[in-house]
């Protein structure tokens, strides 16, 4: 009995090594195949976008065609049948964005700036639109949305949830409209209010949503906004700092 026992005892414990093993040789293979779907897409948004600029194709820019490939995609992942460690492989994650793409994107079209007196010329207009100009339409759309979900119009939304929504969807990203006035060779000083109210809207937006979504871990108090303002204080002049050392 003891002998039966301590082979059928083996044969668990291989069964679940094997088991094991074969789980991670999945996931490895899932990870293998997302980061090739990632590069694949980076390389069919490159082509697209060069397609659409050289046939010039009316109606869609590039960012629009691009957007359009991500949507085909993320609708072609999530309704196959693929192993659920390969979606969370594929799926976006905020932290790698804010990390690792967002900051080459935001210095380098500060970096490559044109016409930096006109820039900074315009310099006092530009902060009001971004910093007032977005925080207003974060109020004014997490009020909104807040007022829609209490008649019961829209889903549920608390007033901090609504409030984190209108400061995502106060980021503007004018790509296509900066793409235009450089074709029509528009004033300066309007190219240079939207190209730099979009590169610091980024930037408020982001802290704003960031501060915002502390609130859902800790209660709302006079320390609490105290703290996020220092926060987004801190952040701010240390970008600022760090942007203008050479």
């Amino acid at each position: 009995i003891v002998g039966t026992s301590s082979g059928a005892m083996g044969e668990t414990a291989e069964q679940l090594v094997g088991g094991d093993q074969l789980e991670l040789e999945k996931e490895s293979s899932d990870l293998k195949d997302s980061i090739l779907l990632q590069l694949g897409m980076l390389a069919l948004a490159l082509l697209l976008g060069y397609c659409i600029k050289h046939y010039k194709v009316p109606y869609l820019s590039e960012a629009g065609g691009a957007l359009l490939l991500g949507v085909l995609a993320g609708c072609i992942v999530e309704f196959s049948e693929t192993h659920h460690h390969f979606k969370e492989e594929v799926n976006f994650s905020e932290e790698v964005f804010f990390l690792f793409l967002l900051p080459p994107i935001i210095f380098e079209s500060g970096y490559n700036m044109e016409n930096t007196k006109t820039f900074f010329s315009n310099f006092g207009a530009i902060c009001m639109l971004a910093f007032l100009g977005t925080a207003a339409s974060t109020l004014v759309v997490g009020l909104v949305v807040y007022t829609a979900s209490s008649l019961g119009m829209i889903f549920p939304f608390g007033l901090l949830e609504a409030l984190l929504f209108g400061s995502l969807i106060s980021a503007t990203d004018p790509v296509t409209v900066l793409a235009v006035f450089q074709e029509l060779k528009v004033q300066p000083n309007l190219y240079c209010l939207v190209f730099g109210e979009s590169v610091l809207n980024d930037a408020v937006a982001i802290v704003l949503y960031r501060t915002l979504s502390a609130f859902t871990t800790q209660p709302v108090s006079l320390a609490s906004l105290v703290a996020a303002l220092g926060s987004f204080l801190a952040v701010f002049l240390g970008s600022v700092l760090i942007g203008t050392m050479r």
